[in-house]
């Protein structure tokens, strides 16, 4: 038999290490928190606890085998079904994995707590909060999504210019909304509105036009709600006006 002390030191540290768990889930507003996988850990402790001594008074009467692991081998099929109403499917999007596996592991927890494999629980516990919180920076920069930047290229150049200019937006795989064009005594005025997740390549490429004849000015603008901020200027005004003069 198990004495009520080594009952009540499996239980509560099986009930404190599922807290655990279930606390770096709460912070993320998870659907499964720290009740519940502190719930699901104690639960699990006392399966086991029956599993391998509720039985105990009737060891020795004919016929009569003890499998201690039967019934905790129905607590790790039976979380499962827990562990799956944590999984929500949204417009293709598939959440809840992570914390259907935390549900999983801290059955495990508990059911290491009441075999009586309190050093075993208590460095699951540490690996499992371990990768919960610790390997969610890396996750989030390997699925870092790149910011979309929306631009405004202004250019007045001769036609042919202007058309290269387009080709190179085209080419770094921009995605043009719109485009305006004037014409002008020798130059044309070139507008595009378009969005591009490689701004600065883009102005490198455009860099390039910098020494071409035929160019008055080219400049590349951030575009906001709040206005325009110039990230990119190849010619200024007042340079324009130097080469003209020339």
């Amino acid at each position: 038999m198990i004495s009520v002390q080594t009952a009540l030191l499996r239980l509560g540290l099986a009930l404190l290490l599922g807290a655990l768990v279930g606390f770096e889930r709460e912070r993320g507003e998870r659907a499964a928190g720290l009740r519940t996988h502190a719930l699901v850990a104690l639960g699990s402790c006392l399966v086991m606890i029956v599993s391998a001594f509720g039985f105990a008074d009737i060891l020795g009467t004919h016929n009569v085998t003890l499998d201690p692991s039967r019934m905790a081998a129905q607590v790790v099929s039976g979380v499962g079904f827990l562990g799956a109403g944590t999984i929500l499917l949204r417009k293709e999007i598939i959440k809840g994995l992570t914390t259907a596996a935390a549900v999983w592991v801290v059955a495990a927890i508990g059911l290491a707590c009441g075999a009586g494999l309190l050093i075993e629980a208590i460095l699951t516990t540490i690996f499992t909060i371990a990768v919960l919180t610790l390997l969610q920076p890396l996750r989030q920069r390997l699925h870092r999504v790149p910011e979309v930047q929306q631009l405004r290229i202004k250019a007045v150049a001769e036609q042919a210019l202007l058309n290269r200019i387009y080709d190179i937006c085209t080419g770094a795989g921009v995605s043009i909304q719109q485009v305006e064009l004037q014409t002008g005594n020798g130059h044309d005025k070139m507008e595009i509105a378009c969005t591009t997740s490689e701004a600065n390549s883009l102005a490198k490429s455009l860099l390039a036009l910098k020494s071409a004849s035929g160019l008055e000015t080219l400049s590349i603008n951030l575009h906001n709600p709040t206005g325009e901020t110039t990230l990119f200027p190849i010619l200024t005004e007042e340079e324009a006006r130097v080469r003209q003069n020339l």
